[in-house]
Protein backbone atom coordinates (compact mmCIF):
# COMPACT_ATOMS: atom_id res chain seq x y z
CA UNK A 1 0.00 0.00 0.00
CA UNK A 2 1.38 3.22 -0.91
CA UNK A 3 1.29 6.33 1.38
CA UNK A 4 -0.06 9.15 -0.32
CA UNK A 5 -2.30 11.72 1.09
CA UNK A 6 -4.15 13.88 -1.21
CA UNK A 7 -5.64 16.90 0.61
CA UNK A 8 -8.20 19.01 -1.63
CA UNK A 9 -10.56 21.70 -0.74
CA UNK A 10 -13.35 20.34 -2.61
CA UNK A 11 -13.47 16.71 -3.80
CA UNK A 12 -12.91 15.43 -7.23
CA UNK A 13 -15.67 13.39 -8.74
CA UNK A 14 -14.02 10.22 -10.98
CA UNK A 15 -15.75 8.24 -13.91
CA UNK A 16 -15.97 4.74 -12.42
CA UNK A 17 -14.27 2.15 -14.71
CA UNK A 18 -13.89 -1.63 -14.26
CA UNK A 19 -12.85 -3.04 -17.54
CA UNK A 20 -9.61 -2.84 -18.58
CA UNK A 21 -9.27 -2.95 -22.39
CA UNK A 22 -7.68 -0.12 -24.08
CA UNK A 23 -10.63 1.98 -25.02
CA UNK A 24 -11.62 2.00 -21.44
CA UNK A 25 -8.48 2.65 -20.17
CA UNK A 26 -8.61 5.50 -22.19
CA UNK A 27 -11.90 6.92 -21.26
CA UNK A 28 -11.25 6.48 -17.83
CA UNK A 29 -8.19 9.11 -18.57
CA UNK A 30 -8.85 12.61 -17.34
CA UNK A 31 -6.56 15.11 -18.98
CA UNK A 32 -8.63 18.81 -18.29
CA UNK A 33 -6.83 20.86 -15.67
CA UNK A 34 -8.24 19.70 -12.17
CA UNK A 35 -10.74 22.73 -10.77
CA UNK A 36 -9.70 22.37 -6.95
CA UNK A 37 -6.48 23.14 -5.17
CA UNK A 38 -4.70 20.14 -4.12
CA UNK A 39 -1.33 19.74 -1.83
CA UNK A 40 0.01 16.40 -2.19
CA UNK A 41 1.62 14.71 0.81
CA UNK A 42 2.50 11.91 2.40
CA UNK A 43 0.73 10.24 4.57
CA UNK A 44 3.31 8.97 6.76
CA UNK A 45 5.53 11.88 7.21
CA UNK A 46 3.13 14.74 5.92
CA UNK A 47 5.98 16.05 3.60
CA UNK A 48 4.49 18.01 0.58
CA UNK A 49 5.21 16.04 -2.10
CA UNK A 50 3.41 18.37 -4.77
CA UNK A 51 0.76 19.93 -5.89
CA UNK A 52 -2.18 20.66 -9.01
CA UNK A 53 -0.31 22.73 -10.26
CA UNK A 54 1.99 19.45 -11.51
CA UNK A 55 -1.35 17.33 -12.66
CA UNK A 56 -1.12 15.47 -16.36
CA UNK A 57 -3.63 13.06 -15.72
CA UNK A 58 -5.90 11.02 -13.68
CA UNK A 59 -6.87 7.55 -14.48
CA UNK A 60 -9.71 6.14 -12.33
CA UNK A 61 -9.23 2.10 -12.87
CA UNK A 62 -5.83 2.76 -11.66
CA UNK A 63 -6.80 4.88 -9.43
CA UNK A 64 -3.61 7.41 -9.97
CA UNK A 65 -3.25 10.79 -9.80
CA UNK A 66 -0.18 11.68 -12.84
CA UNK A 67 1.86 14.64 -11.96
CA UNK A 68 4.99 16.02 -14.15
CA UNK A 69 6.88 17.01 -11.42
CA UNK A 70 7.31 16.84 -7.16
CA UNK A 71 9.74 17.48 -4.59
CA UNK A 72 10.95 15.34 -1.74
CA UNK A 73 11.06 12.51 -3.79
CA UNK A 74 13.04 9.21 -5.09
CA UNK A 75 12.44 7.18 -7.91
CA UNK A 76 13.82 4.01 -7.39
CA UNK A 77 15.49 3.70 -11.07
CA UNK A 78 17.61 0.64 -9.76
CA UNK A 79 13.95 -1.52 -8.96
CA UNK A 80 12.10 -2.54 -11.67
CA UNK A 81 8.77 -3.90 -11.51
CA UNK A 82 6.65 -5.47 -13.95
CA UNK A 83 2.87 -5.21 -13.30
CA UNK A 84 1.10 -8.84 -13.82
CA UNK A 85 -2.73 -8.18 -12.98
CA UNK A 86 -5.11 -5.41 -12.95
CA UNK A 87 -5.72 -2.59 -15.78
CA UNK A 88 -2.03 -2.01 -16.14
CA UNK A 89 -1.09 -5.43 -16.15
CA UNK A 90 2.13 -5.31 -18.62
CA UNK A 91 3.53 -1.85 -17.45
CA UNK A 92 6.85 -1.85 -16.12
CA UNK A 93 7.34 0.66 -13.15
CA UNK A 94 10.02 2.12 -10.96
CA UNK A 95 8.56 2.69 -7.49
CA UNK A 96 8.73 6.45 -5.88
CA UNK A 97 9.66 6.91 -2.10
CA UNK A 98 9.22 9.98 0.20
CA UNK A 99 12.98 11.56 1.02
CA UNK A 100 11.85 12.19 4.12
CA UNK A 101 10.57 9.19 5.55
CA UNK A 102 11.14 6.41 2.37
CA UNK A 103 7.18 5.27 2.17
CA UNK A 104 6.56 4.32 -0.93
CA UNK A 105 4.13 7.23 -2.90
CA UNK A 106 3.65 5.97 -6.20
CA UNK A 107 5.23 4.95 -9.46
CA UNK A 108 6.94 5.94 -12.18
CA UNK A 109 5.57 3.87 -15.22
CA UNK A 110 8.08 3.34 -17.62
CA UNK A 111 6.26 1.19 -20.16
CA UNK A 112 2.64 1.57 -20.92
CA UNK A 113 0.06 0.64 -23.35
CA UNK A 114 -1.00 2.56 -25.88
CA UNK A 115 -3.97 4.10 -24.48
CA UNK A 116 -1.96 5.04 -21.01
CA UNK A 117 1.29 6.27 -22.99
CA UNK A 118 0.62 10.04 -21.43
CA UNK A 119 1.62 8.51 -18.00
CA UNK A 120 5.12 7.30 -19.24
CA UNK A 121 7.99 8.85 -17.14
CA UNK A 122 5.52 10.74 -15.08
CA UNK A 123 5.16 10.28 -11.72
CA UNK A 124 1.82 8.65 -10.59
Amino acid sequence: RQACLIRERTPIVHMQCSMTDQATLQRCLRTSPLNNLLVIQCQACLTILSDSTQFVCSQSSLQTLTLKGASAVVVRDTITKELTSGPAAGCVVHPIECVRCGAAVGSQYRSTPPGLEIMRNMLS
